[in-house]
């Protein structure tokens, strides 16, 4: 079983196009992000000489698959291998941390073309991605160089959330995946002789999993989700949601 994402958009995330594309907004401190999880769900039953036979079946959820869905949400179309919106050509999933959710942005990384977290409810569709990297804190290690210059670095146990949801009223089509699990973090904070920030790194892994009668896939409920969902950056100056704030 597989997504129902259509081959234009798809394709949209693949081709040129002529047309200006519209910058929502701008960050300078994201991540990028990768998202890699698999939906299991209930194939039809098949019965044979009176055998009955039910199976698995499996259905992807990457940055390409998730990708091309924001383009369709967006009205990204693609026309003699044109597309509408060409910055949407080497479009990229990042974690906004200005905003604090996850964004499509285009090759720089800077402008912003699509806040999923935000979502889209318009002309019959309502869709949304959101990712919650603390839903839930636990233990941590750290070490702080309170001297000038300095850096705090800290390794944090916690419980992350995402949830992927997307409904269209013109075709009564319906999904909601969703699930929780351990998510390590590994962040890192530099300051100057001064005290002045002068850089951060970090790097996010997360393992969601869920199995629910409220997990559902193109209608079809309990279905379940596992994978992972990482995220990795570095930025000028501080974080302005990791940065400690003592």
């Amino acid at each position: 079983m597989k997504l129902k994402l259509t081959s234009i958009a798809i394709a949209a995330i693949l081709c040129a196009a002529n047309s200006k594309a519209t910058i929502l907004g701008i960050t300078t401190n994201y991540s990028k992000l990768n998202v890699s999880l698999t939906v299991y769900t209930n194939t039809a039953t098949t019965t044979n000489n009176g055998v009955e036979h039910t199976s698995i079946g499996r259905a992807r959820i990457s940055n390409k698959e998730l990708l091309a869905a924001f383009a369709d949400w967006n009205g990204v179309t693609i026309s003699n291998k044109i597309l509408s919106d060409p910055t949407w050509k080497n479009a990229q999933l990042i974690y906004d941390w200005q905003s604090n959710q996850v964004c499509v942005a285009d090759s720089s990384g800077t402008n912003i073309l699509f806040y999923a977290g935000t979502g889209i409810n318009s002309g019959g569709t309502n869709g949304f991605f959101t990712l919650n990297w603390i839903d839930g804190t636990g233990p941590f290690s750290r070490t702080r160089v309170t001297t000038n210059p300095g850096s705090d670095k800290f390794t944090e146990d916690d419980r992350g959330f995402f949830e992927y949801s997307y409904s269209n009223s013109n075709t009564g089509d319906s999904t909601d995946v969703w699930g929780r699990g351990g998510k390590v973090e590994q962040f890192a904070q530099y300051w100057d002789s001064n005290g002045n920030f002068t850089s951060w790194s970090d790097s996010e892994s997360f393992r969601p999993i869920n199995a629910d009668n409220t997990v559902v896939l193109h209608n079809e409920n309990f279905c379940a989700v596992d994978g992972t969902i990482s995220a990795s950056g570095k930025g000028k100056g501080s974080n302005p949601f990791l940065t400690p704030d003592e």
